[in-house]
């Protein structure tokens, strides 16, 4: 079935008002060359030589960056253009050497070198019109702003890998009496070249201007119309910068020059060169004790070292000593401050690694601990009657277990680009809050009537003035120091991540074409790559006996629900007192801060509210965060905006079962059917090899712990291949025309995966509401909390129309397709709230409800043609979607958008990468 108009559309706007935007399809072109060489001799009858070169270059254009404007060069206004290519040009040599020693010891050597080239290209973000001082982003960072062309980072982001990787093995096999012998090492080392023109985070090499409600502008609810539901706030505070042209933050990333750090022109992109080397070395048993039972064993040791930079590029993150910080040390004894009531808030520092006083040669310590033991078993038990005879039967089954250690690997763009990224080497300018008087005023620093308007007061938005060079270690935000922006480092603790992962399978022959396999297959992963952001508020500070966490939570459920507020000890405390400047003139602090902070309390913007409770004047706590301004008076201004560490402190599992029935050629029909059951939890919500969400909560990472993206209960498959046993010979004109005939089905069908419902809007998506902040372009699957049983299931529903509320947008007579997952939008979308600080300990992982279930049918039909015995050819058809299925996508469910609530606007998109039916054919000849 398909949607109305265009198949991909933007629906925004708040209750009561609805804007679409259709996008054109635009074309994508690929193209491919791949080549390989290989060379096989044998010298006698003990050595064989082998070695090959395989070549392969790809280019696509993407559609990362779109121009619709006709504003980049060669396009036109209203034909949607591409221009974002992605080429990459890996090339692989590998030589190996077997020797057959003697006939039960062989030696297999290897030598290899990888050549891993690839590049992302974009016209990155130039201003859209003459005379602005920088390019213009409506509703911050976001790849759907309304503007002609694409400006946010992750869409104007370009960067190169040139990779040179060595490996070196050696393999010895030694078959002795019932036990096979196996043991030898390699080495690896990656020298690997890597240039960016962003930070990592959400910051380019490109002066930008973000016209949002970010953290820079307080909204107070005298902007906001009466009655404006709470749900709405931040929409209606996102648009009302839009109209207004606010500009929240401007932003660029600057570059800097060894060895002085001297300042480099905006648009210079980092570049960095690192050494990656690993070890491995490993030994095991595999031992026949009888005929019917064999035992492996072994053990493995993996060394895999930090990078290291012969160009000195890595930055690292220091404390005021110069010392190393790592997340462990600097979230502890932040909480037990807070604990205490006071405040843990030391000036850090950011070094080049030669300027650190310790002279470290790595940015993180070396591991040597990667012991890997592993052991199996396998089990073919004989029975020949009884109740065992009929399960096991003679020689019918195998029963197999196994146990392993494995440790994941630490090479790659992270290690390699990542220690880049802090202030040095890199620069991020942030100017948060822009005012119309010129000055930076921070976190909540400018309201609506001092914040800048571009256009109204000028085209040329404040910015910070970086130094030429910087001192070393560089403290930012000390003495007049700029502030570091947004940044990421790894972690000074570091580890690669270990995997225990446990086996048990029964593989059943039921006949000589059938076979039955039922197993259990179970993961745990400690030290997994999470990355967090330090700078949140410390939620657990105690001050009058009473925690901030709980204070806000008594608080907002009154001011939520329009109650009286009551007074609330940590409040009274922390801001002086009923007789304080800040409190005077209302019954006690915490009226004052209902009243003065009422948006931020509604839209649970708990970072925002701290920040701003910080710069009141009778505030006794001082400066408490990194990315708090400057206190009057005082020589110490925001350090950073965020810091974001790419630690090793994340854990989860996975735990499946599944059952497997397979048939060979049976009338000419194989076929492999599977089901599993399985679940995946963790604290992880992307995968290992991103950069774009962090934990919800800092403090305690049980709080991120839940479903992870890819925990599909239910995953079913069949695979057939049926060949027609008639005319195999291909004998006459009947023969050729119907021998040589197969067909291969494909049907997959799986359960939803986890969905989230997301809370509040643009620059503050997702985040805050536990006392996190993100810079930019990261979140985190903040999921709105389920207040009663949920009902709306995981079904799609047609002809769905509300008179109003959610779902809204939906309705056929303002353009929505009528589709949605709830059959009654309205009575499912009263079934959540907002996650409260203080009430809630945990947020549901990467989602806290399921998608829609999936389900598919591809096929591919070939013809064998004979034509001699030495001629002839194939014909293939590939079909995906061979039904022409309709599979709806998930809609984006937010409780502060209730008017797309539950609705679809797209198709969803196939493994395969297509979405309707689609033909393939092929011809191959054979001489």
């Amino acid at each position: 079935m398909p949607l109305p108009n265009d198949p991909t559309f933007i629906t925004t706007g708040i209750d009561g008002v609805n804007a679409q935007v259709y996008l054109a399809p635009i074309a994508l072109p690929q193209r491919s060359d791949f080549g390989v060489v290989r060379l096989d001799h044998d010298f006698g009858d003990k050595w064989h030589f082998m070695a090959s070169y395989r070549y392969y270059s790809f280019f696509q254009l993407t559609s990362q960056q779109v121009d619709i404007g006709g504003a980049l060069p060669g396009n036109t206004l209203g034909q949607g253009a591409a221009s974002a290519p992605r080429p990459e040009k890996p090339s692989y040599l590998v030589a190996g050497l077997t020797t057959t020693i003697t006939p039960n010891l062989t030696n297999d050597f290897h030598i290899s070198y990888l050549r891993n080239q690839w590049q992302w290209s974009t016209n990155g973000a130039p201003p859209q019109l003459p005379g602005l001082g920088g390019a213009v982003e409506m509703g911050g960072e976001s790849i759907n702003a309304l503007i002609p062309y694409n400006v946010d980072s992750q869409s104007t982001r370009a960067r190169q890998w040139d990779g040179h990787d060595t490996v070196v093995r050696d393999d010895v096999s030694l078959l002795h009496g019932n036990h096979l012998f196996q043991f030898g090492g390699s080495y690896q080392r990656n020298y690997d070249f890597f240039t960016r023109n962003d930070n990592g985070i959400g910051i380019d090499a490109a002066l930008v201007y973000q016209i949002t409600n970010g953290t820079g502008i307080t909204f107070p609810s005298s902007v906001q119309p009466a009655g404006l539901p709470g749900n709405q706030v931040t929409t209606w505070n996102q648009l009302y910068a839009e109209v207004l042209g606010m500009v929240s933050q401007t932003q660029a990333l600057y570059t800097r020059t060894l060895p002085k750090l001297s300042l480099n022109p905006v648009g210079v992109p980092i570049y960095i060169h690192a050494v990656l080397p690993k070890y491995d070395l490993y030994a095991s048993d595999s031992w026949h004790i009888k005929p019917t039972l064999t035992v492996t064993y072994g053990l493995g040791y993996a060394l895999d070292m930090p990078p290291y930079s012969p160009d000195g590029k890595e930055v690292m993150f220091l404390d005021e000593a110069g010392r190393p910080l790592s997340y462990d040390s600097y979230i502890n004894s932040k909480k037990a401050a807070a604990l205490q009531g006071q405040v843990y808030n030391p000036n850090v520092s950011f070094a080049t690694i030669q300027n650190v006083p310790s002279h470290p040669k790595y940015p993180f310590d070396p591991f040597y601990g990667g012991v890997s033991p592993r052991v199996a078993l396998a089990w073919n038990p004989n029975f020949d009657g009884g109740l065992l005879g009929s399960v096991f039967g003679r020689g019918k089954t195998v029963i197999r277990g196994g146990y392993a250690r494995i440790y994941g690997r630490t090479q790659g763009i992270r290690m390699a680009g990542v220690p880049a990224n802090g202030v040095g080497i890199g620069q991020v300018m942030q100017c948060v809050g822009p005012t119309v008087s010129g000055t930076c005023a921070g976190q909540g620093g400018a309201n609506p009537t001092t914040a800048f308007r571009i256009g109204t007061d000028g085209n040329n938005a404040p910015v910070l003035a970086l130094p030429q060079v910087l001192p070393q270690p560089y403290y930012p935000g000390v003495n007049g120091n700029p502030s570091a922006g947004d940044g990421a480092l790894l972690d000074s603790k570091f580890k690669q991540d270990r995997s225990d992962a446990f086996t048990f399978t029964i593989q059943r022959q039921l006949s000589q074409k059938m076979v039955m396999e039922a197993g259990y297959i179970g993961r745990t992963i400690k030290n997994e790559y999470q990355l967090i952001n330090i700078d949140a508020v410390p939620y657990m500070t105690t001050l009058g006996g009473q925690t901030f966490a709980n204070a806000y939570a008594n608080l907002y459920q009154q001011v939520a629900a329009s109650q009286p507020v009551t007074s609330q000890p940590f409040f009274e405390t922390a801001l002086g007192g009923a007789s304080s400047a800040y409190c005077a003139k209302f019954a006690n602090c915490t009226a004052a801060v209902a009243s003065n902070q009422a948006s931020n309390i509604k839209a649970t913007l708990v970072y925002n509210l701290w920040t701003a409770l910080n710069a009141a004047p009778s505030w006794t706590l001082g400066r408490t965060l990194l990315g708090s301004p400057a206190l009057p008076g005082g020589t110490v201004g925001q350090q950073l905006t965020a810091l974001e560490l790419s630690a090793s402190n994340g854990f989860g599992n996975y735990n499946a079962a599944f059952l497997t029935f397979t048939a060979r050629d049976w009338h000419g029909l194989t076929t492999r059917s599977n089901f599993t059951w399985g679940r995946a939890l963790g604290t992880g919500t992307v995968n290992q090899s991103g950069s774009s969400a962090t934990v919800i909560d800092p403090w305690n990472l049980h709080a991120a712990y839940g479903a992870q993206p890819f925990d599909i209960r239910f995953v079913y498959n069949l695979s057939m291949l049926y060949q027609t046993p008639y005319f195999r010979g291909q004998k006459g004109l009947l023969g050729r025309v119907l021998g040589g005939w197969s067909i291969a089905p494909l049907f997959t069908a799986q359960s939803g995966a986890p969905l989230e419902i997301s809370v509040s809007t643009g620059s503050n998506s997702n985040a805050q509401a536990f006392g996190e902040v993100y810079g930019n372009s990261n979140a985190a699957n903040e999921n709105a909390v389920l207040i009663a049983p949920f009902t709306g299931g995981n079904s799609v529903h047609y002809n769905v129309t509300v008179p109003s509320g959610a779902g809204l947008n939906g309705n056929p007579s303002r353009g929505g397709s009528g589709i949605n997952m709830f059959s009654d939008p309205n009575a499912v979308y009263a079934q959540f709230r907002r996650p409260i600080l203080g009430l809630d300990t945990t947020d549901g992982g990467a989602g806290v409800i399921r998608g829609f279930p999936t389900w598919n049918l591809d096929a591919t039909v070939s013809k064998d043609i004979r034509v001699t015995e030495r001629f002839g050819a194939t014909l293939i058809v590939q079909f995906s979607n061979i039904l022409n299925h309709f599979q709806p996508a998930n809609p984006t469910m937010n409780i502060d958008s209730p008017q797309t609530w539950g609705v679809v606007t797209n198709q969803a998109t196939s493994a395969n990468g297509l979405q309707s039916r689609q033909m393939e054919f092929g011809l191959r000849i054979r001489f």
